[in-house]
């Protein structure tokens, strides 16, 4: 547990940031929303929630999720032993938050560009693919949630 495995960590957070990037960068373009906000990590789900009517309600629990994402992340990279049995319940509250998160942008998004119910579950079991479909095929925003 050295540095190739922070190394590795490092580039697979880079292939990540990259992609979605990418598929913010088609989106924004889409919407007419300034294309260099697709770079700025965090802000970029702020201004993409807002495109398809998610609250900040729904930015928060986002949050949570990356928060408790880079605690996970540190705990395995340095092998704690914290928490015990806890352990388990903060990465299944993180798991719960996720799907419910997934379940909403999936929905919002597919209404935002007038996408079927297939594309929908499509986005939520495949974001980055039907991420991807979404922001360089040719439907165009409607607005959010599709108004």
């Amino acid at each position: 547990m050295g540095m190739e495995k922070i190394i590795e960590v490092i580039g697979v957070k880079l292939v990540s940031y990259l992609f979605t990037s990418l598929i913010m960068y088609g989106i924004f373009k889409k919407t007419g929303e300034d294309k260099y906000k697709a770079f700025i990590p965090y802000y970029r789900i702020w201004v993409f929630y807002k495109l398809i009517d998610l609250s900040k309600l729904w930015f928060s629990l986002y949050i949570i999720t990356c928060v408790l994402g880079y605690f996970e992340n540190f705990i395995n990279l340095f092998n704690i032993k914290v928490f015990g049995n806890y352990y388990f319940v903060i990465i299944f509250i993180s798991f719960v938050i996720s799907v419910v998160l997934g379940i909403f942008v999936s929905d919002q998004l597919g209404n935002s560009f007038g996408k079927t119910r297939g594309f929908k579950i499509g986005y939520f079991f495949l974001p980055t693919i039907f991420g991807l479909i979404a922001a360089f095929d040719k439907s165009e925003y409607l607005g959010p949630n599709g108004r």
